[in-house]
């Protein structure tokens, strides 16, 4: 971690802006705390933001509350009309993100374990869109919003986090399914099967 100097004009911008968590120290700012709330600025705009993202999450809530989870762990989708996922379909094994529909379907129904079976980085997902909707709400109603102290959290090191969750989910479904004999699915056992 790297401390940045700060100048005069940094703190007098962080002061307009209506906060006060970037401390500084003899002219180094040291990182604060992870989150810190701060009062929007225009606040109509920043509601309008938070009623569209309350909007879609709520969408996509309702979505997996309405889709019935998949006994195979994967092919909820399908019950929206759309295609069953190719690579199942020519090699008989899910690809990253098979399975993620159904672990939004189990979370919204309180079956954690289950979601976390079939898709650990889709449970994760449904978690933060739960957590998406109540933040966008939270700023509906008071006009203030959470910003992340990037000083503290490096958006590279989210990349990598999020990226070897889906690959460690994925490669942890095929080796259940494997060693279950679920996997791989035979090809007309696949299809229609939702």
């Amino acid at each position: 971690m790297t401390n940045k100097r700060a100048s005069a004009e940094d703190d007098q911008a962080i002061v307009e802006a209506g906060t006060t968590v970037p401390f500084t120290a003899r002219g180094v700012r040291i990182a604060g705390p992870l989150l810190w709330t701060v009062e929007a600025v225009d606040i109509r705009s920043a509601r309008i933001v938070s009623i569209v993202l309350f909007v879609c999450c709520v969408g996509i809530l309702g979505i997996a509350v309405y889709l019935q989870p998949s006994a195979m762990g994967m092919g909820t989708h399908e019950q929206l009309g759309l295609a069953p996922c190719a690579a199942v379909v020519t090699t008989g094994y899910p690809c990253p993100t098979c399975g993620m529909t159904t672990a939004f379907a189990h979370t919204v129904r309180g079956q954690f374990l289950s979601a976390i079976r079939v898709q650990p980085a889709g449970f994760l997902l449904a978690l933060g869109t739960v957590l998406a909707a109540g933040l966008s709400l939270r700023t509906l109603l008071t006009g203030r919003y959470y910003l992340v102290n990037w000083q503290r959290v490096s958006a590279v090191w989210i990349v990598v986090l999020v990226i070897l969750i889906v690959i460690g989910g994925w490669g942890a479904k095929i080796a259940i399914g494997v060693m279950s004999g679920e996997l791989p699915v035979r090809a007309g056992f696949y299809l229609g099967s939702v």
